[in-house]
């Protein structure tokens, strides 16, 4: 066999390695399909009381929107005197806090998935967390 047909001959022999290489596992699992609530639904998932580093204590609220990786947000009270919930513009309304959004948070309020979004209120304030223009949550206060 000439050099040039044994060097045709391992190069194929490579080739077909590399398309075996190629139809082996690579032990890397691909993600699996969302079918938790916790991804169809907007839903609070929990809070839990947190010490921060000066001593404060604070909640930490964990909730996710129907489509979206879980979140979290702090409110400076302790969890036993903090609402958290889901609401749609109807339960805003109810709580006379649908007034105190302007036009645009309004707006950005019946965008969420599902019309609801996170309702955290305390001792002295309540907020609303919607997504805003950077595509982030943000807190909206909707009572002093």
């Amino acid at each position: 066999m000439s050099n040039d047909a044994r060097s045709t001959a391992a190069a194929e022999a490579g080739l077909a390695e590399n398309k075996a290489d190629a139809l082996r596992p690579t032990g890397a699992p691909g993600p699996a399909p969302r079918s938790s609530n916790r991804y169809t639904v907007s839903q609070v998932l929990g809070k839990r009381d947190r010490t921060l580093v000066g001593g404060d204590a604070v909640c930490d609220i964990r909730f996710v929107y129907a489509g979206r990786e879980a979140e979290g947000v702090f409110w400076e009270e302790p969890c036993d005197a903090v609402t958290a919930t889901m609401m749609d513009r109807a339960q805003l309304e109810r709580l006379n806090r649908w007034e105190r959004l302007d036009r645009f948070q309004q707006g950005f309020v019946q965008q969420m998935p599902g019309g609801k979004v996170l309702y955290v209120s305390g001792a002295f304030s309540a907020a609303v967390y919607p997504y805003g223009t950077t595509g982030t949550v943000e807190e909206v206060t909707v009572a002093d």
